[in-house]
């Protein structure tokens, strides 16, 4: 038996992503903030989980950030760029899946909302139509209804088509 919370604190204090602060800088643009981006911290994680138990926690662990990012934002910036702060979750390489299981969920954060109108709007993706492994975790962490998800397949002639996939919190639909 694995302990999930032990698993979660050595995650964020070895990707030093318990700083919020990280995620309200002034970006020129955006930035995409991995949950994960040593390949050593991936390792302890599959030491400990199996394949769908990394996705179920990579998810899981990454709402709760982005929550959580939220809430910090709206108290640390103020009125003007709070209003223009857009943070969502994005899958920039879904080869991941295939090549390891799992694929490792991204923080977009940017204080230039109106980059990212277009996810506001058309091109939603069922949930069911995302990679299984991705939709089951959504589903098992029960968050399933609570975004909406929009695949952008941009081609590549050489390296072949790259699929991302933004994971909008339905609540910011809201705001904007």
């Amino acid at each position: 038996m694995y302990n999930i919370l032990s698993s979660f604190y050595s995650l964020i204090k070895k990707e030093n992503i318990s700083n919020l602060d990280i995620f309200l800088k002034d970006f020129e643009t955006f930035e995409e903030i991995p949950l994960v981006s040593r390949l050593d911290n991936i390792r302890n994680l599959e030491n400990i989980f199996s394949g769908e138990d990394i996705q179920f926690f990579l998810i899981n662990s990454s709402i709760f950030i982005m929550n959580n990012i939220l809430q910090h934002a709206k108290k640390k910036l103020d009125v003007p760029d709070s209003l223009n702060f857009f943070t969502c979750l994005t899958f920039p390489d879904m080869d991941e899946i295939e090549d390891m299981g799992y694929v490792i969920p991204h923080f977009l954060v940017t204080r230039k909302s109106g980059l990212f109108d277009f996810l506001h709007r058309g091109n939603e993706s069922a949930l069911e139509s995302l990679h299984p492994v991705l939709s089951k975790a959504f589903l098992d962490v029960g968050a399933g209804k609570s975004f909406r998800f929009i695949k952008i397949i941009t081609k590549d002639n050489v390296y072949g088509d790259v699929t991302r996939i933004y994971a909008v919190p339905i609540h910011s639909l809201l705001v904007n």
